[in-house]
């Protein structure tokens, strides 16, 4: 299948969720001898040991963190859950100290992220995103690019083409508006 996708020339982004930092280290490390281009390490689903309960544990965050780049010289993105604001400083200084890439960021997200982050990271949008309305305004508040999911699974690979006319739309709408 890599073989597959790689004739496509697009980046190949291998997605890992474990439920133990051992198995985020084996995941990630496979994709990475497969040679992706980028591991995403999922953290964000409620079921992982640094999202339980609801709120990130950052120090299960690092933990896997620490324990993935230490094996993985791949280039890395990290996807957190909704963090309150006064975790967010202590989220970007972990993504720093671990030279991690990107940030898959949820969307609602975007203004407190963008900001603390700078320009040292690239973010992508996740979550709400399903339109071209939706991708512009990601994209206008820092983003550089969206993850599409939910409109992924409803309408499969077509919604890029549609997404990507709706975008051309919107900017048109916004260039003659300005």
């Amino acid at each position: 299948m890599l073989a597959e996708l790689r004739a496509t020339g697009k980046p190949i982004v291998g997605s890992v969720a474990g439920f133990t930092t051992a198995e985020y280290v084996a995941l990630a490390q496979a994709y990475a001898q497969a040679e992706v281009q980028m591991v995403e390490l999922n953290l964000s689903n409620p079921m992982l040991p640094c999202n339980r309960h609801g709120s990130c544990d950052l120090a299960a965050v690092d933990e896997v963190l620490t324990a993935v780049r230490a094996i993985v010289r791949t280039p890395l993105a990290v996807k957190l859950p909704a963090l309150s604001e006064g975790a967010v400083e202590d989220a970007v200084e972990s993504l720093r100290r671990h030279r991690i890439e990107v940030f898959v960021c949820n969307t609602p997200q975007l203004s407190t992220f963008v900001p603390a982050i700078g320009a040292g990271l690239d973010i992508i949008a996740v979550g709400g995103v399903s339109n071209g309305k939706d991708t512009q305004e990601a994209l206008g508040r820092g983003a550089k690019a969206v993850q599409i999911g939910s409109a992924l699974m409803k309408e499969g690979p077509g919604v890029f083409a549609r997404i990507e006319q709706e975008l051309r739309a919107e900017r048109t709408t916004h260039a003659t508006d300005a």
